[in-house]
């Protein structure tokens, strides 16, 4: 499978909710940075989605843009989502955030991954004003 397909393949299982085979494409030592406070692995990763997906089941990344050269891939992702449910702490010292019914759309955010044996191996977000984590958490209220 070429990059673009196993990246593209990536994000359509979580626009879908299927982290089974999210995970599938990544490498047991993956990490996931930039739109979370500290790098997390892939335990924490699937936590993580799990607790974004329960809180807001039609999250979509909209992953656009992918460019590949070698084994590093760049792309464009825009998460939008409604936050329907009670949104579990997804970060130490956070509290559970009920449901607000909130239409949620983060700017534009730049990503950079690194494959390794047609596996995604680091997913970097670039921090942008009102992206990552702390934009997704203004615009619901935490």
């Amino acid at each position: 499978m070429n990059a673009q397909t196993v990246v593209q393949a990536f994000y359509n299982a979580i626009d879908s909710g299927d982290l089974a085979r999210a995970e599938s494409y990544m490498t047991d030592d993956f990490t996931f940075s930039g739109a979370v406070p500290r790098p997390i692995g892939k335990p924490e990763f699937r936590a993580f989605v799990d607790a974004l997906l329960a809180a807001m089941p039609d999250v979509k990344l909209n992953a656009k843009n992918i460019t590949v050269q070698g084994s590093n891939v760049s792309l464009t992702v825009q998460l939008t989502a409604t936050h329907t449910a009670t949104l579990r702490p997804i970060k130490p010292g956070m509290s559970s955030v009920s449901a607000t019914g909130k239409k949620i759309t983060l700017p534009q955010e730049r990503v950079n991954i690194t494959l390794r044996d047609e596996k995604l191996a680091s997913l970097e977000v670039a921090q942008v004003p009102g992206g990552g984590m702390p934009g997704l958490l203004a615009q619901i209220g935490a």
